[in-house]
């Protein structure tokens, strides 16, 4: 299940990367050609792939940004008491409440 998931993973990474390679590839290619008016399919071919591009780098950069947070949350040493943000509780001092 480990080894599908971290596929799955790689798959989608190089799925973004192709994405984002092709979309620039064909903008660049694509800049100088003989437009024909409002109508013209590589200028909204060239508006779309530029939206790809704008889509990906934010979705690239949240991605990047909660990887950092979790990087952060776990460089932060816990309490034997503490753990995280909760509030040590009986059961994890052992008590045994009879009452």
């Amino acid at each position: 299940m480990r080894a599908e998931k971290r596929a799955l993973g790689i798959l989608i990474c190089a799925v973004l990367v192709l994405t984002l390679l092709f979309s620039s590839v064909y903008i660049v290619c694509a800049a100088n050609h003989a437009c024909c008016g409002e109508r013209c399919l590589v200028c909204r071919t060239i508006a779309r792939a530029e939206r790809v591009l704008r889509g990906l780098v934010v979705l690239l950069a949240s991605a990047a940004a909660m990887a950092a947070a979790a990087l952060l949350c776990r460089a932060v040493p816990a309490d034997e008491t503490r753990r995280g943000f909760a509030c040590a509780t009986p059961v994890q001092w052992k008590i045994r409440l009879n009452d």
